[in-house]
């Protein structure tokens, strides 16, 4: 029995054959009204991946002051008035268009058909949980022990002290 159930695990990764990812990647779906917002969701995941990625930089290469952010009197190259760094740090705006877009779908989709919204919601706390777990512990443990450079003194005392006094536990509420 064991030797017949390796195949069929191994079958999830198969490009060809019945079941193959190829096969679903090529298969056509059918038309639905909200099929337009794929595209803004994919868009809003971009930035949010970008602009995380960026203030996380901009954390631990000193931008915590906000003078060097805003235009002032006393800083005339000011990050605002650079386009390019809007976009970067406008990743966080994102997060609230990817969540209305969630949202807005699954108050669509309710509609047509009895969704339960509490199972559902559980459900997706289940699944996500030991990827938000399995991140932190990669930032918290890992990650500033493979930081190297000019600037890895600064992000390790950011991360351990960040973690170190705070409820890092209470994210996985």
């Amino acid at each position: 029995p064991r030797a017949s159930r390796a195949p069929r695990c191994l079958e999830a990764f198969s490009l060809a054959g019945e079941k193959g990812s190829l096969r679903l990647l090529t298969k056509v779906d059918t038309k639905r009204p909200t099929d337009c917002l794929d595209g803004i969701k994919v868009l809003s995941m971009f930035f949010i991946v970008l602009g995380h990625g960026c203030l996380e930089a901009k954390n631990v290469a000193g931008y915590r002051n906000m003078d060097e952010v805003l235009d002032s009197p006393f800083e005339r190259r000011d990050l605002s008035a650079d386009p390019v760094s809007s976009i970067f740090m406008s990743g966080q705006l994102c997060v609230d268009t990817f969540l209305f877009i969630s949202g807005f779908l699954l108050s669509h989709v309710s509609r047509r058909r009895p969704t339960p919204v509490l199972l559902g919601a559980l459900l997706r706390y289940c699944r996500l949980l030991p990827l938000l777990g399995f991140v932190m512990m990669m930032y918290i443990c890992v990650s500033p022990h493979l930081a190297s450079g000019p600037f890895a003194p600064r992000y390790q005392s950011e991360v351990f002290g960040t973690c170190k006094g705070s409820a890092w536990w209470s994210q996985l509420f």
